[in-house]
């Protein structure tokens, strides 16, 4: 099964509901995807993950990857509705504590402030140097 991803729009954000696996090159095509966004103007993204229950490690590292670029050149991601064994790998990876996660888009589309983006600039910083 292909890599899928619907994109709509809401006050100015971008949300991505993804498809359910995020496995090798899946990551590749989302990390373009969030940039494409991000580039065109889009300084908020959502990532509606509710569908999300297979991910690898190239998945993770694309997203990673993908979060960070788009924190340091001033954009904020969020992370909504997370498939329990999405949620998981997370927690496992400790990566709950890089991602900013909402239950629902509402509520993730309500955190885009500049002091939320503060704080994702803050968390992103102290995961990539956490002896700092």
């Amino acid at each position: 099964m292909p890599f899928s991803v619907d994109v709509h729009y809401s006050g100015g954000a971008a949300i991505l509901a993804l498809g359910d696996r995020l496995i090798g090159v899946d990551g590749t095509e989302l990390r373009a995807q969030m940039l494409s966004e991000f580039e065109a103007g889009h300084k908020g993204l959502v990532l509606d993950c509710v569908k999300l229950a297979a991910c690898d490690s190239f998945g993770l590292g694309e997203l990673v990857a993908a979060h960070a670029s788009i924190v340091r050149r001033g954009g904020q991601v969020k992370l909504a509705r997370l498939h329990r064994r999405f949620e998981e790998l997370l927690e496992i990876t400790r990566l709950t504590a890089l991602f900013q996660i909402y239950p629902n888009e509402a509520s993730a589309l309500a955190s885009f402030t500049a002091a939320a983006g503060a704080k994702e600039r803050a968390a992103l910083n102290h995961f990539l140097n956490p002896d700092e």
